[in-house]
C-alpha cells in the first residue's frame, strides 16, 4: 500500500480517502491540537497518523519542509514506503474517522451533497497538510 494504491482504491470505492504525507500531516496537527486541548498526556494510540515529508525539489529543501505535526510532548511516525502496513492501517483509520466526521457532527461539510462531503473533507486535509508548522 501506498498513495498510489489508496488513489485507486479511492476511485474505486465510495467514501475512501487517499492516504498520502499531506492527509496524515493534517490529521496530526488535528489530533495534536486535540491532545493539547484536553491536555491529554500522549496520543492516544488509535489517533496516531502517520505523516509524510514530502518530495524535495530544487524549490522545497528538507529544511524547509514544514509537515512534521508532532511537537516536543506529542509525537507522529513518519509514513515510509518500506512499511505498508502502516499505510494500510492509517488508511482504514482515517476512512473511520472521517466517515464519522461527515455522517454525525454538524459542519460546513453536511451544507454538501452527501456523495461529496468526503472528497471535500479530504481536499481540505491536502491542502492543510501541505505546511503544519
Amino acid at each position: 500500500m501506498n498513495s498510489g494504491f489508496t488513489k485507486i482504491y479511492s476511485l474505486c470505492m465510495d467514501d475512501f480517502i487517499i492516504y498520502d504525507g499531506r492527509v496524515g500531516a493534517a490529521l496530526g496537527l488535528l489530533v495534536r491540537k486535540y491532545c493539547e486541548d484536553n491536555a491529554l498526556n500522549e496520543v492516544p494510540v488509535e489517533l496516531v497518523f502517520a505523516w509524510g515529508k514530502g518530495r524535495e525539489s530544487t524549490y522545497i529543501s528538507s529544511s524547509q519542509n514544514k509537515r512534521n505535526p508532532g511537537s516536543v510532548k506529542y509525537s507522529f511516525p513518519e509514513l515510509m514506503y518500506k512499511n505498508p502496513e502502516r499505510h494500510t492501517e492509517n488508511n482504514i483509520r482515517a476512512n473511520w474517522l472521517l466517515s464519522e466526521i461527515v455522517n454525525n457532527t454538524n459542519s460546513k461539510f453536511n451544507d454538501l451533497d452527501k456523495k461529496v462531503r468526503m472528497r471535500a473533507l479530504e481536499s481540505a486535509l491536502f491542502m492543510i497538510g501541505y505546511k503544519v508548522v
